[in-house]
């Protein structure tokens, strides 16, 4: 067998690495996940050790599983603490996950489908006779990352994949890149990660306006919503603001430093009328 060449043995994907070791694997399942001890470090550092060990028990079953079910929960980790389960969020099923291990197992998958076609290529390029079969059978997980790692940033020129489940919101976060692009400002890979775990934690309907507003006034960068056309408020409807924060300032008072500090605080008029400057007549 040429060690140069990719080839398929038995449901295994092999390939000659670069620093002379045979990498042999069976196809299937991604047996790991890229694990950054100085992030995990910095994550934990709130966690007794005891909770540590709970944590990364967690997300071990959760790469396996996918998500992670209160029964796995309990029967796993009976003892869980509350700041443990507090790194994870719970889906539309009830089911919990971590964003992060989610967001680096995903990378990992399209790494491989990317890997997947440079192998496909390579076959047709050198094994023009070799049966299509084995063609459709190449496993990329064996081949090493595209210039050591996965995660490096690059320009968003080469990314090409869905960003958000939501459709209207990811055509409108590709047309901001593509703008960014334009403009030679181009957003690093982890920028968009982080961007995306962000936009995430909003409504769909909130983030598309965002980046709609950054699209027609030509932003570099995603900026709360500007309200237009805000009602100007009438000086009737202002004073009665004015007063009912005035009386919810001095329950607030009332309830911390008793009733009677309250009325030597805030002394209405007979008239029931707040102060026209501050709200209150002290």
């Amino acid at each position: 067998m040429n060690l140069n060449e990719i080839t398929t043995h038995g449901g295994f994907a092999a390939t000659d690495e670069p620093d002379g070791f045979f990498y042999c694997q069976k196809m299937g399942k991604d047996p790991a996940f890229l694990f950054y001890s100085k992030d995990f470090l910095t994550g934990v550092s709130d966690l007794t050790f005891e909770e540590r060990g709970q944590y990364i028990t967690l997300l071990a079953i959760q790469h396996q599983k996918g998500t992670l079910t209160k029964k796995v929960i309990d029967i796993t980790v009976p003892n869980v603490s509350d700041d443990v389960i507090a790194k994870f969020v719970v889906d539309k099923d009830g089911n919990y996950y971590n964003e992060r291990l989610r967001l680096e197992a995903k990378k990992r998958k399209d790494h491989s489908e990317k890997q997947k076609e440079r192998a496909i290529k390579g076959w047709e390029k050198r094994k023009s006779q070799t049966d299509a079969t084995a063609l459709t059978t190449a496993d990329a997980t064996a081949l090493p990352l595209v210039n050591g790692d996965v995660n490096e940033d690059v320009n968003t020129n080469s990314l090409n994949k869905v960003y958000f489940q939501n459709s209207e919101l990811n055509d409108v976060f590709e047309r901001w890149l593509k703008m960014l692009d334009e403009r030679q400002k181009p957003m690093t890979r982890s920028s968009i990660e982080a961007l995306q775990m962000k936009l995430n934690r909003q409504s769909a309907e909130y983030s598309i306006k965002q980046i709609e507003q950054s699209l027609e006034k030509n932003w570099l960068n995603l900026r709360p919503i500007e309200i237009t056309d805000a009602k100007e408020e009438t000086k009737e409807e202002e004073e009665a603001r004015i007063f009912m924060q005035s009386i919810k300032d001095y329950n607030t008072h009332k309830t911390l430093y008793g009733e009677e500090s309250a009325n030597e605080k805030f002394k209405f008029t007979d008239n029931v009328q707040p102060d026209q400057h501050n709200n209150r007549l002290t």
